[in-house]
């Protein structure tokens, strides 16, 4: 579907979280909201990842920044610019927190080839070079 289609189950998940999850969580507290997991997020992770409806080229793609992305427009549209002014100190650290957990996810994945390369090479006999 490319960008196109990228985009369209973008909307579609924003507006179905921002639209249908708040009124579920009033209606039945806490499990409004698995509730509301269950029936949104399924559905709509169906269609946007197994189907294809994302485009999966180079950088990730996931829910979770098309859910933030509609929670900051509906924000700017409902309270104004300076929703998105206010909110910038929380986008930011929630921007580290991701890059903080992506190093070092890459960082144990990197130890975790090492040690199985040099686990190989003993087991092999193999001395280091």
């Amino acid at each position: 579907m490319g960008k196109l289609g990228t985009f369209v189950g973008s909307f579609i998940v924003g507006i179905a979280v921002y639209s249908a999850w708040p009124p579920m969580v009033v209606a039945f507290g806490p499990l409004g909201g698995w509730l509301a997991a269950l029936f949104i997020i399924t559905p709509t992770w169906f269609m946007n990842h197994w189907i294809g409806l994302f485009e999966q080229k180079g950088a990730w793609v996931d829910q979770g920044i098309a859910i933030g992305a509609a929670g900051v427009a509906k924000g700017i549209f409902i309270d104004g610019g300076n929703a998105f002014i206010d909110s910038l100190p929380l986008i930011l650290c929630v921007a580290a927190g991701g890059a903080i957990g992506g190093i070092s996810a890459m960082m144990f994945e990197a130890k975790k080839n090492t040690d199985v390369t040099r686990k190989t090479l003993v087991k092999n006999n193999v001395r280091n070079p």
